[in-house]
This record gives C-alpha cells, structure tokens and sequence, in this order.
C-alpha cells in the first residue's frame, strides 16, 4: 500500500476515535496529513491513544517508537509522519 493510501487510512482511524469521545462534534475529526501529532492526541483519551497505536502496530506488522506514547506536546511529527513510521520509511 502506498503512503498516501497508509495515510488516509490513518486519518480515517482518528477521525472515529475522535468522533466517539464524549463531548466532541464532527468539526473536532477535521484531521489532514498536515496536522500535528500533539494536537491529535490532545482530541483523544489517554487509552484512545494506546490504543490507535497498538491497532496501528498490529494492522500493519510494525513497531512504532515509544515516543508517540510519551512526552509528544513539543514533538514536529504529523500525521504523515505518522504513515512513514508505519510503513517503515524513516522520519
């Protein structure tokens, strides 16, 4: 698959996670492969975020870098960054 297919999977992805938390409408999933990481993960719970990654690491026979689960609020990643890592590309 290419990046560009990883990536709009990945964003799909978010967009439902976001759009189940509590308390969020259909304007909070507006995500790009330009948007940053941080900001995606302060739209999610804390376990929606584990979670995303572990769905993530299992669809796609990788493993992701345990920064995504730590300190990310000063990190540049976005959400095509994201796809590189799960496609194995480097970042």
């Amino acid at each position: 698959m290419s990046k560009q297919g990883v990536t709009e999977q990945i964003i799909e992805l978010i967009k439902q996670k976001i759009s189940s938390s509590p308390g969020t409408s259909s304007e909070d999933a507006s995500i790009t492969a330009d948007t940053l990481l941080r900001d995606v993960w302060l739209r999610l719970e804390s376990i929606q975020v584990v979670e995303l990654v572990v769905e993530l690491e299992t669809e796609y026979e990788t493993e992701l870098p345990d920064e995504l689960l730590g300190q990310i609020d000063r990190s540049p990643l976005m959400v095509s960054d994201l796809a590189a890592m799960v496609k194995g590309d480097a970042v």
